[in-house]
């Protein structure tokens, strides 16, 4: 009798599409704003499975603001179809209405799909407001998104 050896490797490979920035500009004493795909005023987030197999993608991210540490609802972020490919990821098990952004890793899209180059990305949107008492500064923050390979 003959044996073969089949080895089948899953490929986890993930990638902006678009800007790796968002940038709110301006956010006047206890006003909010959000990302918006319509407008890309500014735009989301948007990530793309580049491999073989279904994705999970997390995020953590540093403090935003300086009065106010992670997680809190002056800084939140949500996953949401990218609008020409709705059913990319598993809507009901994925972080989809805001949620505040943790300062660990954290699971926010599940089974990001890769099976076709039209229903591969998702769209992570971020809201933001300035917190009372929050000194007028240039804020930032550093987003990190990790992939894993679903499981």
């Amino acid at each position: 009798m003959n044996w073969s050896t089949v080895n089948i490797t899953a490929v986890v490979s993930m990638s902006f599409v678009g800007a790796s920035n968002v940038a709110f500009n301006n956010l006047a004493y206890t006003v909010s704003n959000q990302t918006n795909q319509s407008t890309n005023s500014p735009a989301p987030f948007i990530l793309q499975n580049d491999g073989n197999a279904l994705l999970n993608i997390s995020l953590a991210s540093s403090s935003l603001w300086f009065t106010v540490a992670n997680p809190n609802q002056y800084y939140r972020f949500k996953a949401d179809n990218v609008s020409t490919e709705n059913g990319s990821f598993d809507w009901r098990l994925s972080t989809t209405v805001f949620t505040n952004v943790p300062l660990l890793d954290t699971l926010a899209v599940v089974n990001l799909n890769y099976t076709n180059v039209s229903m591969n990305s998702v769209a992570l949107d971020l809201f933001v407001q300035s917190p009372p008492n929050e000194p007028a500064n240039y804020h930032n923050a550093t987003i990190t998104f990790t992939s894993r390979l679903t499981e």
